[in-house]
């Protein structure tokens, strides 16, 4: 077995990965992180007295806690539920303790999947599904955009976090791509609009 397998057979039932879910109860009724009690943003000498949570996102979206990866959905849809962002772009994460800074790589939102669906009425919509949380969204195609390395991002949850979409659902979301009619762009086509990527 390969160290990261090590690590992760390692890592199931961890003790401090429960604590760290303790006294965490988010409402289904409530948007992400309405419940989150943080710093005033606007000062950054406050943002920077925050304490590192110890909890690590990589590009993948998958969790680590002091390098141990955290597998447990209960505990990661929570953490989703506590999440919120500055206006500098630091994650911040409110556990039992209080808020605390998340050491994320690129963005904890990752789109894992991608299906083109319709509506009550017949309108096309694009549904995705992120990592680590069980509900899904309708993809917002205003907010497509590539990044570094060609990688595709959208905002999710109202437009206030920033997704990446993984390699399945780059592929998936694909099918969908077309190319403008002089070939230096492409597109989405959904209802007889265009969105330009």
């Amino acid at each position: 077995m390969g160290k990261r397998g090590r690590r992760e057979e390692q890592t199931r039932g961890c003790g401090d990965t429960e604590k760290l879910g303790q006294n965490l109860s988010p409402s289904p009724h409530l948007p992400f992180s309405a419940s989150v009690s943080l710093p005033d943003s606007s000062k950054t000498d406050s943002i920077g007295e925050l304490e590192p949570c110890g909890i690590q996102v990589d590009e993948n979206g998958d969790w680590f806690h002091n390098g141990n990866r955290i597998f447990r959905p209960e505990i990661l849809e929570t953490f989703y539920a506590k999440l919120d962002q500055t206006p500098t772009g630091e994650f911040i994460l409110a556990d039992f303790r209080g808020a605390c800074l998340l050491d994320v790589a690129d963005t904890p939102f990752v789109v894992s999947r991608v299906d083109l669906d319709r509506d009550e009425s017949g309108r096309e919509r694009i549904i995705i599904r992120l990592k680590n949380i069980s509900r899904s969204e309708v993809l917002d195609p205003d907010t497509l955009a590539t990044g570094r390395g060609n990688i595709l991002y959208c905002r999710v949850f109202s437009g206030r976090f920033l997704a990446r979409f993984s390699r399945p659902a780059y592929y998936q979301f694909a099918e969908f791509v077309r190319e403008n009619d002089i070939g230096q762009g492409f597109y989405i086509e959904l209802n007889g609009n265009r969105y330009p990527i």
